[in-house]
């Protein structure tokens, strides 16, 4: 079932470019309008504030001072502006006189405190703040005090068309920069693609290297490691290649050899079975080396996974020291173990039979004459330590970090001539890897070899 091809919120956007400039003017239009929003409602409020302030002082003023001069026509209604108002009312609500615009707004039963009125000539409202006074006479009174909003509502309405009119521009601005700034951002990604398109199976050298910011810096980075793991794998195979080329080049080469001297000319049945002899121990080197090459390759897949089941160490051990045994003793050298009763483990019997046959049979072969192979094992830290070591030539520093790679042979006194093609320890190593273990070498030149294997208990 093919999974399902993640929305977007812009769908007709193509490149990553016109994406990211879509986003980044759509958050930067949201904002502004947030913004604007949020200015303009301030705005009002504050002149609003100004406006009832306003009234409100002059409504304490005029109730504190001069009343009774607005009972009637006088100087205060000339010198008024018809965008303001006071007034005096009686207790029922009836007006007694004013200034201003007192007799363009009607006056609504009085309340004390802040109103808006509306204008019955369909102007702008009015705002008018209403305070409870004593007229001159002795009785209970209203004075109130407005002012019309005419120009706060142009303020506003200015403001509105400025946000109105300024925001597209805002917005061209802003999709402009926005398609500049990803273009600069994205340009550590068109390198990084021109760059992988030059690397291919032939040449797999070229590296994305940095790219100057952090982010792409780590993407890059996590690129060329990828390369350097292809690159060394490229490097493995194609050695891996020559040398399975070259072992199976050299007893083919001898096979055929052979069968052609033998066909040259009548031999003997003796002759004949001497060729045999010698065709069969080609054969049968060339059957080992088929048979590690697929244990190996079962091993890449991870078709060899280990059987597990408790095993006696020491039993185990004591069983491959028997099969090494007429080796060692044909060469002259000592075969000893060393291993606690009772120490056991879970791992597949077959694998761990091979994992240490090849250790043993490799360390009597390089013992010499009158070595000593010692194979001891240990409980350690939840983990099995089996350590087989010889007293031969021992293996130089430049050599160790390659002695588990396929077909490798660090020098004349391990080489061909011991009978082995170079699979034994790599056999070794991915048996320990795949019980969760790990193979080890610690090793001087003349100071013999101590080849550790660890495996979990």
């Amino acid at each position: 079932m093919a999974e399902p091809t993640p929305r977007r919120l812009f769908p007709g956007a193509r490149t990553l470019r016109l994406r990211l400039t879509l986003w980044y003017t759509a958050v930067f239009a949201v904002s502004i309008a947030v913004i604007g929003t949020l200015f303009y409602i301030g705005l009002q409020s504050a002149l609003l504030d100004q406006v009832d302030q306003g009234i409100r002082e002059t409504a304490v003023t005029e109730a504190q001072t001069s009343v009774g001069d607005f009972l009637g026509p006088g100087p205060g209604g000339e010198e008024m502006s018809d965008e303001a108002l006071i007034r005096v009312l009686d207790a029922q609500g009836e007006v007694l006189g004013g200034a201003g615009a007192f007799d363009r707004v009607p006056a609504p039963p009085p309340r004390a405190g802040l109103a808006t009125l509306d204008d019955p000539a369909g102007g702008s409202p009015w705002r008018v703040f209403t305070q409870a006074v004593t007229l001159p006479d002795g009785a209970a009174g209203w004075l109130q005090a407005g002012r019309s909003l005419a120009g706060t509502e142009a303020a506003l309405s200015r403001l509105r068309q400025q946000l109105l009119l300024g925001l597209p521009l805002m917005l061209v601005l802003a999709a402009v920069g926005g398609l500049f700034l990803a273009g600069r951002a994205l340009a550590p990604v068109d390198r990084m693609a021109a760059a992988a398109e030059q690397i291919s199976g032939s040449d797999i050298s070229r590296r994305m290297g940095p790219q100057g910011s952090a982010e792409l810096d780590r993407l890059a980075g996590s690129f060329d490691r990828m390369l350097d793991r292809l690159d060394s794998a490229f490097r493995r195979e194609r050695r891996f290649v020559s040398d399975v080329s070259h072992e199976l080049r050299t007893p083919l080469t001898a096979l055929r050899g052979r069968i052609e001297v033998t066909l040259n000319r009548p031999r003997s049945t003796e002759e004949y079975e001497d060729t045999l002899r010698i065709l069969e121990a080609e054969v049968a080197r060339l059957t080992r080396l088929s048979e590690d090459l697929l244990l190996l390759a079962r091993f890449d897949r991870r078709a060899a996974e280990p059987r597990l089941e408790p095993i006696d160490l020491g039993e185990l051990l004591a069983a491959v020291a028997e099969q090494v045994r007429p080796l060692a003793d044909q060469r002259g050298a000592a075969l000893t173990v060393e291993a606690p009763p009772g120490l056991t483990l879970s791992a597949d019997h077959d694998q761990l039979v091979r994992l240490f046959f090849n250790l043993v049979d490799n360390a009597v072969k390089f013992a010499g004459e009158g070595g000593h192979v010692r194979v001891t094992a240990a409980r350690h830290d939840g983990a099995v330590a089996v350590t087989v070591s010889d007293d031969g030539p021992g293996i130089a520093a430049e050599h160790q970090p390659h002695i588990f790679d396929r077909f490798y042979r660090a020098e004349e006194s391990r080489a061909r001539s011991t009978g082995g093609h170079g699979l034994g320890l790599a056999i070794a190593a991915e048996i320990a890897r795949a019980h969760g273990g790990s193979l080890s070498v610690e090793s001087a030149p003349d100071h013999g070899a101590s080849f550790t294997a660890s495996l979990p208990a």
